[in-house]
């Protein structure tokens, strides 16, 4: 998962700050709405959910990160990786 990040991070000239993981939980899309939530909390504006594709999320539309869901991305685990 973290090989999408830095990738997605080069493309937009950013770097890794740092990563949370929410481990798979069972039910579906659990740990994807858990990391919603937080982010949510945080005053983020998260993108809409594309399959396991990253999903951007945005602070006073600047580019903060991306939540990066595993290959079973339906009830899998997920990371929110924070750039600088």
């Amino acid at each position: 998962m973290l090989k999408k990040a830095r990738e997605v991070a080069t493309r937009n000239s950013k770097r890794i700050e740092r990563t949370e993981v929410i481990q798979s939980q069972g039910v579906d899309f659990k740990a994807y709405y858990d990391a919603e939530n937080r982010l949510n909390k945080r005053g983020y504006t998260i993108q809409s959910m594309n399959k396991n594709n990253p999903i951007k999320f945005h602070k006073n539309n600047s580019l903060e990160g991306i939540i990066i869901t595993d290959s079973t991305y339906k009830d899998g685990g997920v990371v929110i990786v924070y750039f600088k």
